[in-house]
C-alpha cells in the first residue's frame, strides 16, 4: 500500500514540475511546495482573471471571460457582405508595389545549396524544434 501511495504522490510532484515549466529540477528532487506554488504562480499568470465589456462592465467569472472571448472573435472574424473585392484587383495592377527585376527573380528561384542550409541550421537555438515534429537542429547537423 505504502509503495502505492508513493508512486500516486511521485506521480503527482512530476506532473507538478512539469506544468511549473521548471528547469531547474533535479532526478529525486523533493522541493513539492516550491513546485506546487510555482505551478499556482504561472497558472495565475496564463488566466484572464478580469475582463472589461464594450460597455465598461468588468467580468470576473471565468465561464464569462470564455463567452465574451469567444463571441469577441466570432465577431472580429465573421464573413462582411459588404466588402468589396474591386479594389483587391486594382490594387494588384497598380504600379506602387515594388517589383523583383529579372535578375532578382532568377536568385529566388535558385536551388539552396548545402552551405545555405548548414548556415540556417548552425543559426538556429541550441536543443529548440524549429518545426512541430519536435526534432532539434542539432539531430539535422549531425546527418
Amino acid at each position: 500500500m505504502k509503495k502505492d501511495l508513493d508512486e500516486i504522490v511521485e506521480h503527482e510532484i512530476k506532473g507538478s514540475i512539469l506544468r511549473s515549466l521548471c528547469k531547474d529540477y533535479e532526478e529525486g528532487e523533493k522541493c513539492n511546495e516550491y513546485f506546487f506554488s510555482l505551478e499556482k504562480m504561472r497558472y495565475r499568470q496564463k488566466t484572464i482573471a478580469c475582463l472589461k465589456r464594450k460597455d465598461e462592465s468588468l467580468i470576473t467569472n471565468q465561464s464569462e471571460i470564455l463567452e465574451e472571448c469567444r463571441l469577441f472573435y466570432l465577431n472580429l472574424y465573421k464573413k462582411d457582405a459588404n466588402v468589396s473585392t474591386d479594389n483587391f484587383s486594382d490594387f494588384f495592377r497598380s504600379n506602387t508595389i515594388p517589383r523583383l527585376s529579372e535578375q532578382k527573380k532568377e536568385i529566388c528561384e535558385q536551388d539552396l545549396t548545402e552551405n545555405e542550409l548548414l548556415n540556417t541550421l548552425k543559426a538556429f537555438k541550441k536543443n529548440k524544434s524549429p518545426g512541430l515534429d519536435g526534432l532539434t537542429a542539432e539531430l539535422f547537423i549531425e546527418l
